[in-house]
């Protein structure tokens, strides 16, 4: 019975990557699933602005 014997050979700048390299690789990682849902909020809060200095300007005008 024969076997097969591979020789794996690993650049060890490939395996080990400089942890700030890491660390922004997972800070894009966590923006681009964070960025949607900011945009949302952000959108959201404006229109509520918009509707909160609307019943503002009602409240100052004596004619309304």
């Amino acid at each position: 019975m024969s076997f097969i014997t591979r020789e794996y050979k690993f650049e060890s700048s490939k395996v080990m990557e400089p942890k700030s390299d890491q660390h922004t690789m997972a800070m894009r990682s966590l923006r681009k699933l964070v960025k949607p849902f900011c945009d949302c909020t952000l959108a959201e809060i404006q229109s509520q602005n918009a509707v909160n200095a609307s019943i503002e300007d009602m409240r100052k005008d004596p004619a309304a």
